[in-house]
């Protein structure tokens, strides 16, 4: 048994690899749902056959000192924060375009205990070069693949969650150019072949826009000379890299904090290759980040509740496309760790999230002074480490950067920790194995089954006629099936309805039907969730449709967007759909105040503009057919 299991688990580890190719086109999101409930769905398998390995034989049990220990408080606070959130429910599941909530943190948490207690070095030189070759893979898919979605960032279909695994993975390939043997024919192939991977992977780094990486990968580089003149032999060596070390670290911390002047010549540089508006839009959401974490200082929002503090601490520049801010109006991440944490988790999130990456600093090199590893373990690891870190200062993590980044913890932890011994196998009783198959069904069929049947089934209702039985059906067993994305789904059925009611097509018996289902499932989200504006924007936008042809929905539509701009006071979409309102209730002169307001807030809002335009030609109009 400890031997099928041992090698289950190992397989299963190299599955979990697979997870950033994992794409399906007929689902919602199709580059991110698909692979994050896959690696969950692997990730369960390992954990579940490692619980059995653990409970039979102890020496594969972990010590909850170290990482592990850092890295359950972490879990634990964020745990917390979900439980006291804005949205508790958002929190635990997440959404399909982010799948990043408490609940992908408990499966890498396991996959992290499984890794760590039952992988040796050789294994762990496997799974590296396997994450390195297919790092190259998703390169080679960038460049070459015709599909216009992977263009540029593979199967990952983005840019900068690109750059983060093949940063990730760049330093995986340098550890196994160091640490294969110097000896013999096997160590010159692995050689040859962890440097052509290290090669290959740089030149799609740099082929790529993922700016972030590139930067945090040539600081890296440096950090690592760094590190290897400072312990050098040779004193004058060492001591050239003890200076080089402090002048990098400060020096580095300077910048950070001068990018965030926009008088200082770092700003200037970083605006020049990012443009100025992606810049200034960063600064200003990091802005709104640190309001939140004001507002709730322990525990935050709860983990991918961003976008409620982001709403309460709207900035009228955002939708300018000028100015200070880009034309983006909606976030639900900082777009910088730090504050990301800071608001979703507070302080005691913030505190735990970096003792994890302190801890494995600590004792990486707590180990290369006692003898136990090499530079290469000690050196390359920290470098990726801090490159990682640095990146994540602009951007965020996705499933296939936290993948690998937990298997970095795994490896270093498995590395340093003392191996159990001595002690006697156990026996497995029927009782513990039933019950831990009950819970694993439970397990896989709520967080992986029933997820991906409802991922797949918003697609498939889009296929049935607006109005119809089928699609009426179609809505309600997609929401019914699982919580995860429930939420956005609502706003997603939302907006086709929308989309397809601006064509002019459509029956208003259909629209009737379609419109009572929705605004009802939208009054749901806001039951669960008071604080969810999409959810009220959304809603006021169908109750203003409905109002066109139903006089009596007039006061919903008008209760949506008030509470629309009692959320959030500087957000002009408020005011836009109160002004529509009254338009309805023949208010020309308020829906023109409304309008004015909303231009106020920032007159570069190009639709502030038309919008006050408009209502100003019908009060002109209205003003001059009273006389």
């Amino acid at each position: 048994m400890k031997n099928f299991l041992l090698n289950f688990i190992r397989v299963g580890l190299f599955f979990v690899l697979l997870t950033p190719f994992v794409y399906y086109k007929n689902f919602y999101f199709p580059y991110v749902g698909p692979k994050s409930l896959y690696f969950m769905a692997a990730a369960q398998l390992v954990f579940f056959a490692w619980v059995i390995l653990a409970k039979k034989y102890p020496e594969y049990r972990p010590n909850f000192k170290g990482i592990t220990l850092f890295f359950f408080l972490f879990l634990a606070v964020m745990s917390l924060s979900a439980m006291f959130g804005a949205n508790p429910s958002m929190s635990f599941w997440s959404k399909f375009e982010r799948m990043t909530g408490l609940l992908m943190w408990l499966h890498l948490f396991g996959l992290y205990l499984a890794a760590s207690t039952v992988l040796q070095k050789n294994d762990w030189l496997r799974i590296f070069g396997a994450s390195a070759s297919l790092g190259v893979l998703m390169g080679l898919l960038s460049v070459f693949k015709k599909d216009p979605g992977m263009r540029g960032g593979g199967t990952l279909g983005n840019d900068s969650f690109y750059g983060t695994y093949l940063l990730i993975n760049i330093f995986l390939a340098v550890y196994l150019f160091f640490a294969v043997g110097k000896k013999g024919a096997k160590s010159k192939w692995l050689k040859i072949f962890s440097g052509s991977g290290f090669l290959a992977l740089v030149y799609f780094l740099f082929k790529s826009e993922a700016n972030a990486a590139q930067i945090s990968f040539l600081g890296g580089l440096v950090l690592l000379f760094c590190l290897w003149l400072a312990v050098s032999k040779k004193k004058v060596s060492r001591l050239m890299g003890l200076a080089a070390l402090g002048a990098v670290v400060l020096g580095g911390s300077a910048a950070i904090v001068l990018a965030m002047r926009t008088d200082s010549y770092v700003y200037r540089a970083l605006a020049s290759r990012l443009g100025e508006s992606t810049l200034n839009t960063r600064l200003v959401v990091w802005g709104t980040a640190y309001q939140g974490f004001i507002d709730r200082p322990l525990f935050g929002y709860g983990p991918e509740n961003f976008e409620y503090a982001f709403i309460r601490h709207y900035d009228s520049c955002f939708g300018t496309s000028s100015g200070k801010c880009s034309g983006s109006v909606w976030f639900d991440r900082a777009h910088n760790i730090i504050f990301d944490r800071l608001s979703t988790t507070g302080i005691l999130g913030l505190i735990t999230y970096l003792a994890v990456f302190v801890s494995a600093i600590f004792f990486l090199w707590k180990g290369f002074f006692n003898n136990l590893i090499g530079f290469p373990e000690a050196g390359v690891f920290t470098a990726l480490i801090a490159a990682y870190f640095v990146q994540n200062l602009t951007v965020f993590d996705m499933i296939a950067s936290l993948m690998l980044i937990t298997l970095v913890l795994a490896f270093i932890d498995s590395t340093l920790a003392k191996k159990k011994s001595g002690k006697k196998e156990e026996a497995l009783d029927g009782f513990f194995l039933a019950a831990l198959a009950g819970i694993f069904f439970i397990c896989f069929t709520q967080f992986i089954v029933n997820p991906a049947s409802a991922g797949h089934s918003a697609i498939v209702t889009l296929k049935s006629p607006f109005g119809s039985d089928d699609r009426i059906n179609n809505y309600q067993k997609t929401l019914s099936l699982s919580p995860m994305g429930r939420y956005q789904i609502r706003q997603f059925f939302s907006q086709t309805l929308l989309n397809e009611e601006k064509k002019g097509k459509m029956l208003k018996e259909a629209k009737v039907k379609e419109l009572g289902l929705l605004t009802a499932e939208l009054e749901k989200s806001i039951s669960e969730a008071p604080a969810d504006y999409k959810s009220y924007y959304m809603l006021s936008q169908l109750y203003a449709l409905w109002s066109s042809f139903d006089d009596s929905k007039i006061p919903m539509a008008e209760n949506a967007s008030a509470q629309m701009i009692a959320l959030s006071p500087a957000n002009q979409k408020g005011y836009w759909m109160l002004a529509q309102v009254r338009l309805y209730q023949n208010r020309v002169n308020d829906a023109y105040d409304l309008a004015k307001k909303a231009y106020d807030l920032d007159p570069g809002n190009s639709s502030s503009a038309a919008i006050l335009k408009k209502i100003e030609a019908l009060k002109t109009k209205a003003a001059a057919g009273s006389k």
